[in-house]
């Protein structure tokens, strides 16, 4: 789904899989149970798959999110990941 944002690169970690433009955009972290995301947005969100918020200054918020299923991969998901992708690219 994120290739379809523009051009990326994929960095696999020992731990994580980054997802890059300019800079990181998305940490994709794969759990026993479930993939962790890790993103940045210029304004808080109160999507259901967020766990946690975490404003690190005036115009960047850090988010956590929790996936247990396909289905919860839907359009407003899809919609914050591309705001992700577009702080970095500064579209």
């Amino acid at each position: 789904m994120v290739s379809d944002f523009g051009d990326i690169e994929l960095l696999p970690l020992k731990t994580a899989i980054q997802v890059k433009s300019k800079s990181t955009f998305l940490s994709i972290y794969l759990k026993k149970n479930k993939v962790h995301l890790e993103f940045q947005l210029g304004y808080e969100s109160k999507l259901k798959q967020i766990t946690k918020v975490v404003r690190i200054s005036k115009h960047r918020v850090f988010h956590h999110a929790d996936i247990y299923s396909l289905e919860e991969i839907d359009s407003e998901l899809t919609i914050l990941l591309k705001d992700a992708f577009n702080t970095v690219v500064k579209k």
